[in-house]
């Protein structure tokens, strides 16, 4: 998974600590807990400028802060309405929550974004069944929020992937690439045409389910809320 910085040439590459896990909640405090229900999954994702604590019910489902542009990967959690509570850590701290409707053998993935002095929560539903064993799949998501659309072009020996105009919190379709082959990547801004992120590159492979997705502002007050952008393998 890679950070990218806008108007950077060569990538930045942060490392996912996170892989999937299966975590039972609260089991032990429940004597009555049903282990026949069915299971849920969900990955976190930090959107925000600062490193993020969160919670599903009363218990931390990291060992660690997620970092700007990290996931949790997937964690496997009994069906049914959870409270899910979001820290930042900033100064002053802000805390977020909300009431997450979870529902067996649905794979869901919910960013935390950054509202002014406020979180926001954003989920889409994931279907890792859509695996193609010999070819990558790439979709893009733009939470970005001052922008009109967004269009993300993958070049390979000339050849161009196009996500065109790609509106705020609506996620593309997913395209198949070739596999292991490193493609140019630039990010436009779809009303005028100018570069935001151009020319880093990165190697997608086969079998794999990939996430490209911004967060920050075009018109950022500071250098840690400006626009960049995360590619991130579903799992």
């Amino acid at each position: 998974m890679g950070l990218i910085s806008k108007m950077k040439k060569t990538s930045t590459i942060i490392p996912i600590l996170a892989v999937a896990f299966l975590c039972f909640l609260l089991g032990s405090c429940k004597k009555t807990e049903d282990y026949t229900r069915p299971i849920s999954y969900l990955s976190i994702y930090n959107a925000t400028e600062s490193p993020l604590n969160f919670k599903i019910g009363e218990e931390d489902r990291y060992s660690a802060a997620l970092g700007t542009g990290t996931s949790s990967g997937y964690i496997g959690v009994y069906e049914g309405t959870w409270p899910l509570l979001a820290t930042l850590a900033s100064n002053p701290p802000v805390q977020a929550s909300v009431q997450a409707n979870l529902i067996g053998d649905e794979v869901q993935s919910l960013f935390v974004l950054r509202s002014s002095d406020s979180l926001e929560f954003f989920t889409i539903k994931d279907d890792l069944n859509i695996r193609n064993p010999d070819r990558p799949l790439v979709k893009f998501l733009n939470l970005s929020p001052d922008t009109d659309g967004l269009t993300l072009t993958m070049t390979l020996l000339n050849t161009p992937t196009t996500f065109e105009n790609v509106k705020y919190k609506q996620p593309s379709a997913y395209q198949e690439l070739d596999e292991k082959s490193s493609y140019i990547i630039n990010l436009t801004n779809s009303s005028n045409g100018q570069n935001v992120i151009e020319e880093t590159s990165f190697a997608f492979e086969k079998g794999k389910i990939y996430t490209i997705w911004t967060t920050g502002r075009l018109n950022a007050a500071t250098p840690a809320t400006e626009i960049r952008m995360v590619i991130t393998e579903e799992k």
